[in-house]
């Protein structure tokens, strides 16, 4: 489909043909498969004078093709303002388009309020708009087009129900019951508490008698059925009633209150309406085994009361053992949705370098902090760029607001406020900007030395701080060893408290062997899950706390690798279900997780291995139940978690085992809990976790100045997983994955030095909610739902924990540059054949990781050397193959290749290609080769390496057994 104009391609339009329809791409073109019949193939595009072909017959199999040039209609413009109906009247930013036609959509502009839409003429439209700030409703008005243009305002009005709009509120006209007054059984005068059961239990009490808490959002005492005080086989069936209420001159009634309601089986939960005293009832919400947990706020519309004078309400549950409702501060009364004082400030924030938008800047007044917003992108807008921002200043006049934006430097203006209006402040931010020499390549004899130069500039419009840093780009990771076939069980996986009454057998391990290179190690004492792991500068791996399906747990084991057994340590007395822990200066911490009774513990405790004993250190401010944590620079980490009833925070946490102190640092970038974290280097890792969904997102945390930044997502969502930091990756490992609806045994790493994820081997366990550590320890875990396992895994070779190697062939004159703007450096490289790593001619990689402080990614720089032979150098190579009692010879990996001779003797192992190679001096002729593996019978030759060239020496082996 082209524009018949200019032969432009014309997207989005639509061919059918009978019941069979398409739609054109970006290119203009469509395709269509229908039965064979006779057609009319209808073309159309909004805009365009549409096209029919009449009478088009397709036989079958064959391919048909039509080709279609649509002429566009004359257009008029259609223009006017959008603005707020409800009372400030100020401009409103928000897309108005055709109904159904969302190519037609255009936006206003935020200062203004005013669009301009291009309609075809002679034809009649409804134009939709929808506010782009929340808490407004749908404005629509039909129009009919002429040939001339038209005018059309638009007043849009806010969502009076939720009033979440900005500058307005509910204003309250009624009576609150706070249940402050009200004692034990014994409500508050004029309420009431029925029993309908009639065995004499009680029903609403107001004494809290089990102690969970007031969870409902309000302070104090509280309303509370709790029907897991009386135990199985009792029924509870109770209202709490409300005194009669006056609402002859009500008119927008409504009932509010605090809520907690949790619910298992057995049970529901009603509020209900009369207007007549009592006499009669009317259901107005019924909840059943869905928890409602709180804090929460209810609210209730009344309208039917509205005008009456004899109006109760009443709370109304039914359950056997079925946990609990509590409800507080009830307001009965008007509702309404009130203005309040205030002006709108809008505007953009661009990039000085690129003059680009700059979306994640923070703008705030500087009068009153607490106002402010978050510069975003605004893809569906072309006519605003990204790094747009808005939000409600309660205050007028002149006024400073501030944009900051990580690794920008702040921004300043002065802005007069008016009321009912939309205020505009634009910010120009500046940041340093860098060119990097991307790669460095040199050729070395054997044993020498060279040098190389690396130059930065600072093309920016501020001054940057440059780290290099070294990583080995010669490490092979374990990951591109499969492990375990992939095993992802499908089903519904929470991250909240679980109760520990609800008992569930442990579950069983498989029995099928193990795959490398996962290694199963002693299994824990007994099954657990929930529980935080640490390992200790010696090796050794601490678990404390969990639940084992029918308890909390505080006692621990310790897991000794050279005894390759767990003992226990002592009990710490205070049982909790997904804890953190940490061990800094080889002491371990404790802090968090969930109670028994589902409140979070803020205790901190402190374990001592040499004299096996607890102490106790500061509280954390608030408990917090599987957080992210990691231990960097000395200093623990705890980010994000569950608190009592719901999963997903931003916080961070820091403690500083020095001083015994905790202290806030910057927040989480999203709401998460069950997240992976670990410290490299310098830098703070976390990915993956869940919120209000599980994310493939990760981010990097920088302790110099206090901020998150983001990272390459991984190649999958995932929460609930085993996370470490070790040789230089960040690992995760199992988990909940595809949208919390499968258990994965997948594993995957970052590297800060590339900025990208690679797959680790598959675990041979598939668990969620267990501990882990360096190592990379796996310790229990849980099947699904609440069967925890007694499986303890290990990947090896992953003990280097938050460091990274030191690359030995390679240094630098200096690691540490500051560049004020224009300005450049040289660093100096120098590369040494002669250390004891570069044992071997070849091909030696490295890279320089660039850690700066701009808002770019650097890729790293890639250094290569390469070493020759010597002179009288040559090498022998080769692959050695598997001859089987059926089938063609196969590549043998990890066969073993013994080189002697008269001069030395070279132990070599194939690849996974079966293939060994090894440069020796020509001296060491002759040479006797021989390639073994079990299984195979090993086989000898004679071989004599010539002076610098490759010499050849391939091995087939036979079984050591007979063929049957």
């Amino acid at each position: 489909m082209t524009d018949s104009a200019g032969g432009a391609p014309i997207a989005g339009a639509t061919i059918s043909a009978g019941d069979q329809s398409a739609t054109t791409n970006a290119a203009g073109q469509y395709q269509l498969s229908v039965p064979p019949g006779t057609y009319d193939i209808k073309v159309a595009k909004f805009g365009y004078k549409p096209q029919t072909f009449s009478a088009v017959t397709v036989v079958d199999g064959q391919s048909l093709t039509e080709d279609a040039a649509l002429t566009a209609r004359a257009t008029v413009a259609v223009s006017g303002k959008v603005h707020d109906a409800s009372g400030h009247g100020w401009p409103l930013y928000a897309s108005v388009q055709v109904k159904g036609e969302p190519t037609s959509m255009v936006h206003t502009d935020p200062a203004t309020g005013r669009y301009t839409l291009n309609l075809p003429v002679d034809d009649a439209y409804t134009l939709q708009v929808d506010a782009a700030y929340p808490g407004y409703e749908q404005a629509s008005q039909d129009i009919t087009v002429a040939d001339t243009k038209l005018s059309q305002d638009f007043g849009v009005h806010v969502d009076e129900a939720s009033c979440t709009a900005a500058g307005y509120a509910f204003k309250y006209d009624g009576s609150t019951e706070s249940f402050d007054n009200a004692s034990g059984t014994k409500p508050p005068a004029g309420w009431t508490v029925v029993d309908n059961v009639g065995t004499g239990q009680f029903g609403w009490r107001f004494n809290d008698p089990a102690l969970r808490g007031n969870h409902t959002g309000g302070t104090g005492k509280f309303a509370i059925i709790d029907s897991f005080v009386y135990g199985n086989g009792a029924r509870q069936d109770t209202s709490l009633v409300s005194p009669v209420f006056d609402f002859s001159n009500r008119t927008s009634p409504y009932v509010t209150f605090h809520s907690d309601y949790f619910a298992w089986v057995k049970g529901f939960a009603d509020v209900d309406l009369s207007i007549d005293g009592g006499t009669t009832w009317k259901n107005l919400t019924h909840w059943t085994t869905t928890s409602r947990r709180g804090p929460r706020t209810e609210a209730i519309d009344l309208s039917a009361a509205a005008g009456h004078s004899a109006v109760q309400v009443r709370f109304h549950y039914t359950g056997a053992a079925s946990f609990w409702w509590e409800v507080d501060d009830v307001f009965a009364g008007n509702r309404t949705c009130d203005p309040t004082p205030g002006g709108l400030v809008t505007g953009q924030v661009t990039d000085k370098n690129t003059g680009e938008g700059v979306a994640g800047a923070k703008v705030v007044s500087t009068d009153k902090p607490t106002e402010g917003a978050t510069s975003a992108p605004t893809p569906d807008d072309p006519a605003l760029g990204d790094g747009f921002y808005w939000f409600l200043s309660s205050m007028t006049g002149s006024h400073q607001v501030t944009a900051d934006a990580h690794e920008y430097t702040d921004g300043t203006a002065t802005v007069d406020i008016s009321a009912d209006s939309a205020n505009t402040a634009d910010f120009t931010l500046a940041a340093a900007r860098l060119q990097i020499t991307p790669s460095i390549t040199k050729t070395l004899p054997y044993q020498g030395k060279g040098t190389a130069t690396v130059t930065v500039k600072n093309t920016g419009s501020a001054s940057a701080h440059v780290k290099l840093s070294e990583r080995d780009g010669g490490f092979q990771m374990q990951g591109q060893t499969a492990g375990a076939p992939l095993h992802e069980i499908p089903g519904t996986y929470k991250p909240e408290f679980i109760s520990p009454d609800r008992h569930s057998d442990p579950a069983t391990p498989a029995t099928d062997p193990a795959a490398a290179p996962w290694t199963g190690v002693a299994n824990y004492p007994t099954a657990i899950m929930d529980n935080a792991v640490a390992t200790s500068s010696d090796g050794k791996v601490y678990s404390v706390g969990g639940t084992n399906g029918s308890a909390f747990l505080s006692k621990g084991y310790v897991y000794n690798p050279e005894t390759t057994s767990w003992s226990p340590i002592a009990d710490n007395g205070v049982p909790r279900e997904a804890p953190q822990a940490a061990m800094v200066d080889d002491k371990l911490y404790v802090t968090g997780g969930w109670s028994p009774s589902g409140n979070t513990v803020t205790t901190t405790q402190i374990y001592d291995p040499d004299t096996n004993t607890w102490s106790t250190g500061a509280s954390i401010p608030r408990g917090w139940a599987d957080a992210g944590s990691a231990v960097l620079n000395g200093k623990w980490y705890v980010i994000g978690g569950c608190l009592a009833t719901s999963c997903g925070t931003r916080d961070v946490q820091v403690y500083d085992p020095e001083n015994d102190r905790w202290s806030s640092a910057a927040e989480y970038p999203e709401a998460t809990s069950w997240v992976g974290c670990g410290a490299i280097d310098s830098s703070l890792y976390c990915a993956g976790g869940v919120g209000s969904a599980s994310t493939k997102h990760a981010y990097a945390y920088n302790p110099a100045d206090d901020s998150w930044s983001p990272i390459a997502d991984m190649p999958l969502d995932l929460w609930g997983t085993g996370s470490t930091a070790a040789n230089g990756q960040l690992m995760l490992s199992g988990g909940v994955t595809n949208g919390s609806r499968n258990l994965t045994n997948r594993g995957v790493a970052y590297s800060p030095a590339t900025d990208a994820w690679t797959d680790l081997p598959n675990s041979n366990n598939t668990l969620y909610r267990g501990g882990s550590a360096c190592g990379f320890y796996k310790v229990g875990g849980s099947f699904g739902g609440i069967s925890p396992a007694t499986s303890v895994e290990l990947l090896p070779g992953y003990g280097e924990c938050g460091g990274i190697p030191d690359v030995s062939w390679l240094s630098e004159d200096s690691t540490d540059l500051t560049l004020a703007p224009g300005d450049s450096a040289e660093v100096a490289l120098t590369m040494d054949a002669s250390v004891a790593a570069v044992n071997q001619p070849g091909t030696y990689t490295a890279k320089l990781a660039v850690t700066e402080n701009t808002p770019y990614r650097y890729t790293p720089i890639d250094v290569t050397m390469t070493v020759n032979p010597p002179t009288t150098w040559g090498k022998i190579a080769g692959t050695v193959t598997g001859a089987g009692c059926t089938g063609s010879p196969a590549a043998l990996k990890g066969a073993i290749v013994q080189i002697d001779s008269g001069k030395g003797s070279f132990t070599l192992k194939t690849d996974k290609n079966g293939h060994y190679a090894l440069w020796l001096d020509i001296r060491n002729n002759p040479l006797k080769v021989t390639a073994a593996k079990d299984g195979w019978a090993p086989t000898e030759r004679r071989i004599e390496i010539v002076r610098g060239k490759t010499t050849t020496a391939d091995f087939t082996l036979v079984p050591d057994h007979a063929c049957t």
